[in-house]
């Protein structure tokens, strides 16, 4: 904040700034720490809010949690108030902490390029500018210039597994263990743009899926086949399974045998010579009513314009059949419309009767 607020006074100045300070209410003295924060804000006119966590207390995972919770507070909140950018003060020892933690579980690029210095989060940007610079430094600054600040007893909690490994590693191991975050960066990077480009090779159908040919698959190097599943996992499926599981999964349809498997979702049928990755139609909700206006945007993969009252529900593996033009199984997780006084219409392969249906926005269309 302090080096935020030296920036506005020079090639910044137009900027606005907001401050946030999450109180996961997990600890005695978090509320007047926060209430502090805001003190010091309001000395540089700088508006504060405090957000706070309202989830239920987890006894594992307790931190990731946090985490997950922190980024969705302070994203959803600047979206409210206009902010585009958001900062937070990363330094080279938290990416060190990170890389050697993570070390301990994969090999994978983007795992080993730790925290990233700037990131999409529910849309909005964050950035961690100070992602180069030692913990010492920041504090040194702050000393410099007469700015206290507050030491997170959770900090010092072996409990966690970040505490334990920031206390085993010596001085010199952090700018190694940052060096190695940036290689992996400049790794990951390019496997995520040779991904990209065969993913645009290879688009979305009208009907949610994709089919694409295991030897074309097979001829791309293993970082990029596990990036490549990834992404489609997470847009047909709704949820990128882990990393191990993306690596035994390549491996399968580097293979010849027929087979078919459910992941993050997602359902991949990998056939002869091809494969197809669909969503799974066992997880799709079972029914959603059309709101006023007419428009609902259903699993997350269609726009669907109806009657407002409508009811959508997923033709499901009984009504669907492989004549439609795609797989059964493929068909069985598209929507089907039930209007009032009307037979069933499915939308995909029934067009008009003032129902339409459309991929959504998140397959990049």
């Amino acid at each position: 904040m302090k080096l935020a607020v030296l920036a506005r006074s020079g090639a910044f100045r137009n900027v606005a700034l907001v401050a946030f300070t999450v109180d996961h209410g997990l600890r005695e003295g978090s509320a007047g720490e926060a209430a502090m924060v805001a003190r010091w804000c309001a000395e540089h006119g700088i508006f504060h809010e405090t957000l706070r966590w309202h989830g239920e207390i987890i006894r594992s995972g307790l931190q990731a949690a946090a985490r997950k919770a922190r980024y969705d507070l302070m994203t959803d909140r600047c979206a409210a108030m206009g902010c585009g950018v958001l900062m937070t003060a990363h330094t080279a020892d938290d990416q060190a902490e990170t890389v050697a933690m993570r070390m301990t579980r994969t090999d994978s690029p983007k795992s080993l390029a730790g925290i990233w210095p700037s990131m999409t989060w529910n849309g909005i940007t964050v950035c961690r500018p100070l992602l180069h610079e030692r913990r010492e430094t920041l504090r040194a600054f702050l000393r410099d210039v007469g700015q206290p600040w507050i030491e997170d007893p959770s900090n010092d909690d072996l409990r966690f597994e970040r505490v334990r490994v920031r206390k085993s590693l010596a001085a010199g191991d952090v700018p190694i263990l940052a060096a190695r975050a940036e290689a992996a960066i400049t790794t990951a990077m390019a496997n995520s743009a040779e991904a990209t480009a065969w993913l645009e090779d290879h688009p979305v159908s009208h009907f949610g899926h994709v089919q694409f040919s295991r030897m074309g698959f097979a001829s791309q190097p293993v970082a990029v086949q596990c990036e490549i599943l990834s992404n489609l996992l997470a847009m047909l499926g709704g949820k990128p399974p882990l990393r191990a599981q993306l690596r035994e999964l390549a491996a399968h349809l580097r293979g010849s045998t027929f087979f078919r498997r459910t992941l993050g979702g997602g359902l991949v049928s990998a056939r002869k010579s091809d494969v197809i990755i669909c969503r799974e139609a066992s997880r799709v909700l079972a029914e959603v009513i059309v709101p006023a206006g007419g428009t609902v945007l259903w699993d997350a993969r269609f726009q669907i314009t109806a009657p407002s009252g409508a009811v959508i529900r997923p033709l499901g593996r009984a009504h669907a059949r492989a004549s439609y033009g795609c797989p059964s199984y493929v068909a069985a997780a598209l929507p089907e419309v039930l209007v009032a006084g009307n037979p069933p219409v499915t939308p995909h392969f029934q067009p008009g009767a003032g129902i339409s249906v459309r991929l959504s926005e998140r397959f990049g269309l």
